[in-house]
């Protein structure tokens, strides 16, 4: 019997279906039936006890795919059994069931309880590897950056020595540069760094010796200028 308002029988009674039995399913050389008929269909469920063990529901669930989940006269394949229009709450295994394609593989080769606890650590690692992959890309610079940090606050240090030495500087001054020197040298001979960085390390102690040299020059031209000056502006030298 094809029911001319199926549409809004089953929009009013949500636990019935609208399903179609097509022309010809019954006998296709006779188109039996001659047109599609519209029919309403009930909702079955499945229903178990709540003390039913996990790895029995999983099989029953895994039958249940077997015997109802291939083609029929009113579904197609794979349209039952569905999740959907439950009057019972599902339980925790039919929602892994039904969300990992009808069972995970797991089951298939591990123990019930091995493969319960490999899937749900798949559900958190899955999460988790979203986070922490990115986080994978950049370690490389934070380990890079952890060790260079250790000197690089020295280049400034030496960065400021060299502008002042690079002004007129008086000798007293000379001497707190040097010890200033000595001061970064010490510093950085202290410097605990992985042995990738050992040539960053050694460049920046050749740069502190370029500049203890430089200072050194600077230390030996100023008094001689500073003679000079006066020798000519010395009254008893005039007359010569």
């Amino acid at each position: 019997m094809s029911f001319s308002q199926v549409e809004a029988y089953s929009r009013l009674f949500p636990d019935i279906s609208h399903v179609i039995l097509p022309k010809g399913i019954l006998k296709p050389s006779q188109r039996f039936p001659a047109t599609d008929i519209h029919l309403l269909s009930p909702t079955v469920n499945l229903i178990v006890r709540k003390d039913l063990h996990p790895a029995l529901a999983y099989l029953l669930l895994k039958a249940a795919v077997e015997i109802h989940g291939g083609t029929g006269w009113v579904h197609k394949a794979g349209e039952f059994p569905s999740p959907n229009k439950q009057d019972f709450t599902m339980s925790e295994q039919a929602q892994r069931f039904y969300k990992s394609g009808c069972g995970s593989l797991l089951y298939e080769y591990f123990p019930f309880w091995v493969a319960t606890f490999l899937d749900r650590m798949i559900l958190i690692l899955i999460p988790l590897g979203v986070v922490f992959i990115p986080l994978i890309g950049i370690i490389p610079w934070i380990y890079t950056w952890r060790n260079r940090s250790k000197y690089y606050r020295w280049y400034r240090e030496l960065k400021n020595i060299e502008m002042e030495l690079n002004e007129r500087m008086h000798p007293e001054k000379g001497k707190d540069l040097q010890m200033k020197l000595d001061q970064i040298d010490e510093a950085v001979s202290r410097i605990r760094v992985s042995i990738a960085f050992y040539d960053e390390v050694y460049t920046l102690k050749e740069h502190i010796n370029s500049m203890r040299q430089k200072l050194i020059r600077l230390n030996r031209t100023k008094p001689e200028i500073t003679d000079n000056l006066k020798i000519s502006q010395d009254p008893s030298n005039q007359g010569e």
